[in-house]
């Protein structure tokens, strides 16, 4: 027990006698006793090893700090990198979906203008020919009407 314990206690024990004497009541001896704290120690000072010991850590924690921050940002970054390259993708792969679509209906559209060309081409044909047969039947009439006249 410290010093100042036993002289609590031993003036709360010599309470009783001292009430007695000054006429005071024990609760109030005691309870004045009791609610004060009496420091003995003394506070150490730190020494020069301690408090380059605590610069150093707060000079660490300091820089660990900063180093965190900037870990973070750098995620932070690299996450945005990454989104943006996505979009990108999805957006290169949307252009060469809707190239490729455009491509197969301009395929399509030229394939229906050939087979439209070929009918036209075959009706032309046959036309001519009809046309031809006409005039060579005509000029058959003709020269059977020359020949018939002479």
């Amino acid at each position: 027990m410290s010093f100042v314990e036993l002289t609590v206690r031993r003036l709360a024990s010599a309470a009783p006698r001292l009430s007695s004497i000054a006429g005071a009541s024990r609760v109030t001896a005691t309870s004045t006793v009791r609610s004060r704290y009496i420091s003995s120690t003394v506070r150490r000072a730190k020494t020069v090893t301690e408090t380059a010991k605590d610069t150093l850590k707060s000079v660490d924690r300091a820089v660990s700090d900063k180093l965190v921050d900037g870990i973070n940002v750098g995620s932070a970054v690299a996450s945005k990198v990454k989104e943006v390259s996505q979009d990108m993708a999805d957006s290169t792969s949307t252009a060469t979906g809707k190239a490729q679509q455009m491509r197969n209906e301009a395929g399509a559209k030229g394939n229906e203008l050939k087979r439209d060309a070929e009918v036209k081409g075959q009706d032309m044909k046959e036309s001519a020919k009809d046309k031809a047969g006409q005039a060579a039947e005509k000029t058959k009439q003709a020269a059977d009407d020359v020949k018939s006249r002479m």
